[in-house]
């Protein structure tokens, strides 16, 4: 009998050795370079750009409400002159103040500035509407007393006065009740 024996059957194992080539694994590079760090220190830039521009935005807004802060100020106080002059006759002028510097309260850029316009603001109110009531008294009849004149007319100076203290505050460096 013959019997017949197949070769031996042998397998040759080769070696896969891995090459290093820049591949992506799950959308990330395997290079070197700090993209995190690089979007931070982009994102930090344009927010300090940012801030800075709103910054000096907010000092221009500011020193546009000084300036016309101080316009109004001063045409205040030529008012006043023309309150003491003509009495009642300038009401409508002192309501056109009061109407503007109610505006720029609204709009002041802090509370300080906000707080110093409201106190103008209350006090050209005052004012106004104590040359109504002048107006009014010498309108209407019958005729007022020289008494109630001398009264309305000691009352709008006290008014004028106190105004006149809120938009001129005391000179630094003098004792009070000194000349100045």
């Amino acid at each position: 009998m013959v019997t017949t024996t197949a070769p031996p059957t042998t397998t040759a194992t080769t070696a896969i050795t891995p090459t290093t080539s820049p591949t992506t694994t799950g959308g990330e590079s395997s290079s070197s370079t700090p993209w995190g760090w690089i979007a931070l220190g982009l994102g930090l830039a344009a927010a300090l750009v940012i801030g800075l521009v709103l910054w000096r935005r907010h000092r221009a807004g500011a020193a546009e409400w000084g300036a016309k802060t101080a316009d109004l100020n001063r045409r205040t106080l030529v008012a006043l002159d023309d309150v003491l002059a003509q009495g009642s006759v300038v009401t409508g002028q002192i309501d056109a103040l009061a109407a503007e510097v109610r505006s720029l309260e609204t709009r002041a850029p802090d509370d300080p500035s906000r707080a110093a316009a409201a106190r103008v603001r209350e006090r050209l109110d005052e004012l106004a509407a104590t040359l109504q009531a002048d107006r009014t008294l010498r309108l209407g009849s019958p005729p007022p007393s020289e008494e109630q004149l001398s009264y309305s007319t000691a009352l709008i100076r006290q008014q004028v006065e106190q105004l006149q203290s809120v938009l001129r505050p005391p000179s630094t460096g003098q004792a009070p009740g000194s000349a100045q």
